[in-house]
């Protein structure tokens, strides 16, 4: 029986930063999933506004190899974000807006571009759980 989606909280980074993700896999029940049951983790990491593959995250493992890791008996599972998974891959505002040119100043905060990060959990053949993250990537001001 699948498990509803979580949707973790928004998060910002600026452009080709570093981070992390954790999250506790359990079952409807809140039982914790332990590694023996787990079957497969994998990620996909796309740009919200034209749905740009990021760092080659499409369907990708994660499942104790590319930069993610599952606890063995406690059901943790940590990305480790790397600064190649925050790029800025189109220029988009706030609102997801795409433009073609920004200009900003050194007391502008930047353009956020919105990325997704969804990343599944497979168990017991026929058990799941997703976690959604929403990722917003600060493109910072260029020197010159």
């Amino acid at each position: 029986m699948p498990i509803s989606t979580l949707t973790a909280p928004t998060r910002t980074f600026d452009e080709l930063t570093s981070g992390e993700f954790t999250v506790i896999v359990s079952d409807q029940d809140g039982v914790v999933v332990p590694t023996a049951n787990m079957d497969a983790i994998t990620i996909n990491l796309y740009n919200a506004v034209d749905g740009a593959i990021i760092n080659s995250r499409s369907a990708q493992s994660v499942y104790d190899t590319n930069n993610g890791t599952f606890h063995a008996t406690t059901g943790l599972f940590t990305w480790d974000i790397q600064s190649t998974d925050m790029p800025i891959v189109a220029l988009t505002d706030h609102n997801g807006k795409l433009h073609v040119a920004i200009a900003t100043t050194p007391s502008d905060h930047g353009w956020l571009e919105r990325h997704w990060a969804v990343i599944n959990f497979n168990w017991s053949t026929s058990e799941w759980a997703r976690a959604v993250l929403e990722l917003l990537v600060r493109q910072l001001p260029k020197v010159t």
